[in-house]
């Protein structure tokens, strides 16, 4: 009876792992996936031109580029999304108070979402403020001359974005940006205790700030300087080997790993990373 158990519990975390990769190559998470089953009412509107998005409750926000400003939005006729233009601002509303699912889950919140995309043409957006949502907010596909200013509760997700540069906000969970061009000006990522993740991106320059989350940077391209600082929270940096760029390693936890050829120093060009606690390893 015993050898039937382990096999039956085998074959269900064998098939929970078919699950997860099979949908993870849709490229939607799990939260998406099981929460859009349970939706019932779906619209596709067009709203006024708008510069900036402020987004309160349980919105799964998405945002990209279209040729006309308009909103798409998936949830419950029990409780619908609101959503209305002023002061320049698509102000996107899901009144819920219950606590989110990443901190206490309940079947309730099921009816308490809702998936949201928007399109907005090119050069337009500016300010997206996401402090009050409490589930994730993605821009991918963006073209913007000016820069963006970015804040959100849970995930923050770059993807294919291009602008001016960025100034990100996060509060909980991850900070990503992957395929994305930010070259006209400084930027920054003010982290919290969030995770970093940065992904074949090109900046200007870069500033990331962390307490307690890491930081995961793979073969950025940077014009000027890059400066990475934690907390509690490790670094690890993946760099290409064309980078000239002078390193400044410190940390107060243990020795720092660096790995990189020996090569000619860009003294201008400055590559900073310092922690308090935390490891850091730079490669190259």
């Amino acid at each position: 009876m015993k050898k039937f158990s382990l096999i039956g519990l085998g074959l269900i975390v064998a098939g929970g792992i078919v699950f997860s990769i099979g949908y993870a190559k849709a490229d939607q998470s799990l939260t998406d996936i099981f929460f859009s089953r349970n939706m019932d009412k779906t619209y596709t509107k067009p709203v006024k031109a708008y510069d900036k998005i402020s987004a309160y409750g349980n919105i799964n926000l998405t945002i990209k580029s279209g040729s006309k400003f308009t909103i798409t939005s998936t949830d419950s006729k029990d409780h619908p999304l609101a959503y209305k233009v002023q002061n320049n601002t698509l102000e996107l509303r899901q009144d819920n108070n219950e606590s989110s699912f990443s901190t206490n889950f309940q079947m309730g919140e099921l009816s308490r979402l809702s998936f949201v995309t928007v399109t907005v043409p090119s050069h337009q957006l500016t300010n997206v403020d996401g402090l009050d949502n409490r589930f994730s907010l993605k821009l991918k596909h963006y073209s913007n001359k000016s820069s963006l200013d970015v804040t959100g509760w849970g995930n923050v997700k770059f993807k294919d974005v291009n602008a001016k540069s960025i100034r990100v906000r996060g509060i909980e969970d991850r900070v990503s940006v992957v395929d994305s061009t930010f070259n006209g000006d400084a930027s920054q990522i003010d982290a919290g205790d969030n995770y970093v993740d940065l992904h074949n991106s090109s900046f200007k320059a870069l500033a990331v700030k962390a307490t307690n989350g890491d930081v995961n940077i793979d073969r950025p391209t940077i014009e000027s300087h890059l400066s990475v600082t934690t907390d509690t929270g490790n670094i690890f940096a993946q760099l290409k080997k064309s980078e000239d760029a002078q390193l400044d390693v410190k940390t107060s936890g243990p020795k720092p790993t660096v790995k990189t050829a020996t090569k000619a120093v860009n003294t201008d060009k400055q590559y900073q990373f310092k922690s308090n606690t935390g490891t850091i390893t730079v490669l190259e």
